[in-house]
């Protein structure tokens, strides 16, 4: 069900925010008739929309083409949002050190509806790097950042999101049932890490573990990636407790006490 068919949507606003997302898509490059073509929605509707959203300031039309780019009200709202998120800050040492004491790559992400949006990203020396970058999503289900911002959910919230999952099968090893998700979760609440052996991508292995704040709420999860050969079964335990332990030093700069629960 798109947000547009949800009843409890309010349809304009709805509209406003998918004109806003397809400017966007369009690398702020989008014609009237390519948005109302995209979107089902008819010449007057978008131009409408898009007129009110150009004089708030969230779209710029160019005065010659009449393309639509995104505007300055856009950029203010982003800047305003990273610039309160203090866990980029806080995160980045941490991570840099399980990187260099690695050399494989480290990711920081955060629950989106039933995905993981990656958020930060510090990559290894190493020629060799992973593709999945900072603004990319991925299915929590079947990663390793995923699996640990699912983890940590309390129960009612999980059970909400699971209902909403669309299992796809991307490898042979992908969790594709709700039930065989909630052991996998049990498991990594149990041991305190996840992990995504090649079910997202068959040779791509990764641990993950969550990050809380000061109200002990889940509000990311950090990981270490790498191919399936530098993960060995030799060395899976000791990158699993640095992991745990970065995610446990963010947290306590977030001021999450270590020695409190987690909600649940």
């Amino acid at each position: 069900m798109t947000p547009m068919e949800n009843s409890k949507t309010i349809q304009s606003v709805a509209r406003a925010m998918a004109i806003l997302e397809c400017v966007a898509a369009a690398d702020s490059n989008a014609a009237l008739g390519q948005i109302s073509s995209e979107l089902a929605l008819n010449k007057s509707t978008v131009h409408g929309i898009a007129a009110t959203l150009e004089r708030l300031g969230y779209l710029a039309r160019h005065p010659e083409t009449g393309r639509y780019a995104l505007g300055l009200k856009v950029w203010e709202l982003g800047q305003s949002y990273v610039g309160n998120i203090s866990i980029l800050h806080e995160s980045r040492r941490f991570m840099v050190e399980l990187v260099k004491k690695y050399q494989d790559t480290s990711h920081l992400a955060v629950l989106s509806d039933t995905e993981a949006l990656f958020i930060h990203k510090i990559d290894c020396s190493r020629t060799v790097g992973i593709r999945i970058g900072v603004g990319t999503r991925t299915p929590a289900y079947c990663t390793g950042v995923g699996k640990a911002l699912l983890a940590a959910q309390p129960p009612a919230v999980l059970e909400k999101i699971i209902t909403r999952l669309s299992f796809v099968k991307y490898t042979e090893k992908t969790i594709t049932t709700p039930e065989a998700l909630r052991e996998e979760l049990e498991i990594v609440r149990t041991r305190g890490f996840s992990m995504d052996s090649g079910e997202y991508e068959l040779d791509l292995r990764s641990i993950g573990a969550p990050v809380f704040d000061h109200a002990g709420q889940p509000v990311a999860a950090v990981s270490l990636a790498g191919s399936a050969q530098r993960f060995s079964s030799d060395r899976i335990f000791d990158i699993a407790a640095d992991v745990r332990e970065t995610a446990r030093r963010i947290s306590e700069k977030l001021g999450y006490q270590p020695g409190g629960t987690p909600p649940r």
